[in-house]
C-alpha cells in the first residue's frame, strides 16, 4: 500500500503541474481540479482500505469523480464519458457482488489469507474469483474489456490521458493483486505454507490470469501497431502495458510460496509504466499544443522546433521499449524470469507463453520506433514551419521530473527493489529463503538479459522494416472485429 500510495502522490503532483498550462483559460478549468482533488483522496482512500467494503466504496468514488475530468470538453466527451461510466458501474456491480458472495461463505471482507477456507469450497470460490478478474479488469482495460480505453482517451485531456495511465489503471490492478496474493493465499503462519492442496485454487486462477495477461499484452500491442492516432495508440499500449502487470499477478498467483519474483515485477512495472506513459501521454499533449495534430502520418520533423520535447519524449520511447539504463528494462526483465519459473517450476506450457512475451516486447519496439520516427524524424510539414512553440514552463517541469525518474531508476534500478519493493514483498506469504537467494541483491545488467533485450530490439527492428515497406501499418480491421460492437 505505502510503495503505491506515495506513487500515486508523485503522479497527481506531476500530473498537475503539467495541466497548468494543458487548461489554462480554458472553460471548466475550476471543475477538472475539483474533480482531480477529490480523485486522489479516493484513490489515496483505496489503497488506506483496511477490507474489501471500504476499498469498494472509495474505488466507485473514484470512477465518478474521473467521470468529471474525462468530460472535460463535453461534445464527444459526452460519449466516451457514458462509455466509461456504464462500464465503471458494470465493473463495480461484479466487484460488489464477489465481495457479497466472499461474505457469505467465508464471514470475512477484510484483507486476510482465506486459502484455507476457500480450499473446502466448491466451484463457487472460481466465482467469486471471476466476478473479481471481470470487475477490475474492466476497470483496468484488460481484453477482452478494453475497447473503452482508446475512445475514453481519445475525448479526454492529456492530463487525464497520464493521470490514468499513470496510476488510476493502476489501482484496478491492484485490486486484482491483493485477492490473488493475500484472499487466495495461505497464511504464513500457518505450518502448511508449503501444502499444494491449500495452494491449489491460487494456482488455477493464477494459470488464467498468466494467459489473460498473454492475451492482453498482445492484442494490445497489435492493435496499437496499426493506429494512425498518437492518442489511440497510446491508449492501446496501455491496455498492453497493464497485460505484463497481470501476468505478474499471476506468476505470483501460480507460484504461489515461491511467487515472489512475479509480484516484484509486477509492481515494479506498475511504478515504471506509469513514469514512461505519463511522459509520452505529455509529449503527445505538447505536440499537439503545437500542431493541434494528433495523426502521426501528418507529422514529422519536429525535432526541429521542439528538441527538448523531443528529447524527453525519446526517453519515454527507451523506457517503454525496455533500453538498459531506462526503468522498464528491469521490469521487463523481472517479469521475464518470473514466466521462466512458471515453467520450470509449473507447467511447460508456459514456454509458449515467455516466446509470446519476447514477439510483444519486440511489437512494442516497433510500435514506438513508428511513434518516434513518424513525429520527430524525417520532413517538417510546411504548415509547421513558421509556427513558434509556446514556452509552457509547467509542462517542461512535469517532463523533466519523469525523465529524470526514469533515467535514476534506469541507471539505479536495484535503489526501487531495495528500499520499497523487498519490504513490500516480505509482507506476502512468500518464503523468504526463496525472496533472499533470488531477489535479494539481483544483478540487473547481467549478460543473458542484456542478450535478450538485444534480440528483442533486433526483431522490433525487423517488424518495423517490415510494416513500413508492405503499409501494414495502414491496415484497417473489419468492422465485426470491432470489440466495441
Amino acid at each position: 500500500n505505502f510503495v503505491l500510495m506515495v506513487f500515486a502522490s508523485v503522479m497527481f503532483t506531476v500530473t498537475s503541474l503539467f495541466s497548468f498550462d494543458e487548461l489554462r483559460n480554458q472553460q471548466h478549468e475550476k471543475s477538472f481540479y475539483f474533480f482531480m482533488v477529490i480523485t486522489y483522496v479516493a484513490t489515496i482512500g483505496t489503497l488506506m482500505a483496511n477490507d474489501l467494503l471500504a476499498f469498494f466504496l472509495f474505488f466507485e468514488i473514484m470512477t465518478f469523480t474521473t467521470y468529471g475530468m474525462i468530460v472535460h470538453y463535453r461534445e464527444e466527451a459526452l460519449e466516451a464519458g457514458k462509455m466509461y461510466i456504464t462500464m465503471g458501474i458494470v465493473g463495480g456491480l461484479s466487484i460488489l457482488s464477489g465481495i457479497v458472495l466472499l461474505y457469505a461463505y467465508t464471514g470475512s471482507i477484510e484483507w486476510i489469507q482465506l486459502a484455507d477456507k476457500f480450499s473446502q469450497l466448491g466451484f463457487v470460490k472460481y466465482l467469486i474469483a471471476g466476478l473479481f478478474i471481470i470487475g477490475f479488469g474492466i476497470k483496468a482495460g484488460l481484453v477482452p474489456f478494453h475497447f473503452w480505453l482508446p475512445k475514453v482517451y481519445k475525448a479526454a485531456p492529456f492530463s487525464l490521458n497520464a493521470l490514468s495511465s499513470g496510476i488510476l489503471t493502476k489501482v484496478a490492478a491492484y485490486g486484482i493483486l491483493r485477492v490473488a496474493a493475500v484472499v487466495f493465499s495461505v497464511d504464513r503462519n500457518s505450518l502448511s505454507l508449503g501444502d499444494v492442496n491449500l495452494w491449489l485454487t491460487s494456482a488455477n486462477i493464477g494459470r488464467v490470469l498468466i494467459w489473460v495477461g498473454i492475451l492482453t499484452m498482445a492484442i494490445g500491442v497489435f492493435l496499437a501497431l496499426i493506429q494512425e492516432d498518437v492518442k489511440k495508440m497510446l491508449a492501446y499500449h496501455s491496455v498492453s502495458q497493464m497485460g505484463y502487470i497481470v501476468l505478474g499477478i499471476g506468476v505470483a498467483a501460480y507460484l504461489g510460496y515461491k511467487g515472489a519474483m512475479g509480484l516484484s515485477g509486477s509492481l515494479y512495472h506498475m511504478i515504471n509504466h506509469g513514469l514512461f506513459k505519463a511522459l509520452l501521454f505529455m509529449s503527445a499533449g505538447a505536440v499537439f499544443l503545437y500542431t493541434k495534430e494528433t495523426n502521426m502520418y501528418r507529422l514529422g520533423g519536429l525535432w526541429k522546433k521542439m528538441p527538448v520535447v523531443a528529447l524527453l519524449a525519446l526517453i519515454g520511447v527507451l523506457g517503454i521499449t525496455g533500453m538498459p539504463g531506462f526503468n522498464g528494462f528491469a521490469s521487463k526483465s523481472i517479469l521475464h524470469h518470473a514466466i521462466i519459473e512458471a515453467y520450470e517450476y509449473g507447467d511447460s506450457s508456459f514456454r509458449y507463453a515467455e516466446w509470446l512475451f519476447t514477439l510483444v516486447s519486440a511489437g512494442t519496439v516497433s510500435s514506438f520506433m513508428k511513434f518516434y520516427s513518424y513525429i520527430f524524424l524525417g520532413k517538417l510539414p510546411e504548415q509547421y514551419n513558421k509556427i513558434q512553440p509556446k514556452k509552457n514552463k509547467w509542462m517542461k517541469r512535469a517532463m523533466v521530473s519523469l525523465a529524470v525518474m526514469i533515467v535514476f531508476i534506469g541507471i539505479f534500478p536495484s535503489w526501487l527493489m531495495d528500499n520499497f519493493l523487498i519490504k513490500a514483498l516480505l509482507s506476502f506469504s512468500y518464503d523468504p529463503s526463496f525472496i533472499s537467494k533470488y531477489i535479494v541483491g539481483m544483478n540487473f545488467f547481467n549478460t543473458k538479459d542484456l542478450l535478450n533485450m538485444a534480440l528483442v530490439y533486433a526483431l522490433g527492428s525487423l517488424i518495423f522494416f517490415i510494416g513500413v515497406k508492405f503499409h501494414l501499418f495502414h491496415t484497417h480491421l473489419p468492422s465485426w472485429m470491432n470489440a466495441e460492437k
